[in-house]
């Protein structure tokens, strides 16, 4: 049984827009709006060895947008096996976006690439992938570096989003989704947030 496990990183101090960006292009104006959806993919390793593996929806959205900070949520559901919730925020650099800078640990979405790192005691999480305004594929290696719920150390979970979405016209910016109550996993434990519900 995959347990129920999120990211989230919050990091945004000083974010504010500046006027004279006010009819540029911006990240949350090309990515924001509605959610990607599609397929995920999970798989679970023991040293090395695949001990499962599932198929579920995937979801990928942006979410409480605040002046140039914005929230992107990735969700895999994998149905009555689980859901895995994925959180990060950060703040929109023109089209691209990143996590503030100050940590030692990095998310950054640059031209189409998306890559990062976190790290705590307990799980180390990558990110790969590329987000286009229609299209995005995403990886996600989480290393469990100690023994957490039914995951033993040194054991590994594979995530991979596939989604889409139709490309928005000017001012088609509504994001279909509601939002919902789930646990959220942050360096901090596991504690409860919002996530779309698409």
């Amino acid at each position: 049984m995959l347990a129920v496990m999120g990211f989230y990183a919050l990091s945004c101090t000083h974010c504010s827009r500046d006027s004279s960006d006010a009819e540029q292009d911006t990240f949350i104006r090309v990515y924001g709006g509605k959610p990607y959806k599609g397929e995920s993919k999970g798989e679970f390793y023991v040293d090395g060895v695949k001990k499962q593996s599932w198929k579920g929806s995937a979801t990928l959205a942006l979410i409480e947008a605040e002046g140039d900070s914005v929230s992107l949520f990735l969700g895999a559901d994998f149905g009555n096996q689980s859901e895995v919730n994925l959180k990060v925020r950060g703040k929109q650099e023109g089209t691209n976006y990143a996590r503030m800078k100050g940590h030692t640990d990095q998310f950054t979405i640059k031209g189409d690439q998306i890559n990062g790192h976190f790290e705590n005691p307990d799980q180390l999480m990558r990110f790969n992938g590329k987000l286009k305004p229609g299209q995005t594929t995403v990886t996600v290696q989480i290393r469990f570096l100690r023994t957490s719920g039914v995951f033993p150390a040194g054991s590994e979970l594979m995530l991979s989003f596939d989604a889409s979405r139709k490309v928005e016209q000017s001012g088609e910016n509504d994001s279909g989704c509601q939002m919902r109550m789930v646990p959220i996993w942050s360096p901090n434990g596991m504690t409860m947030g919002m996530v779309p519900d698409c």
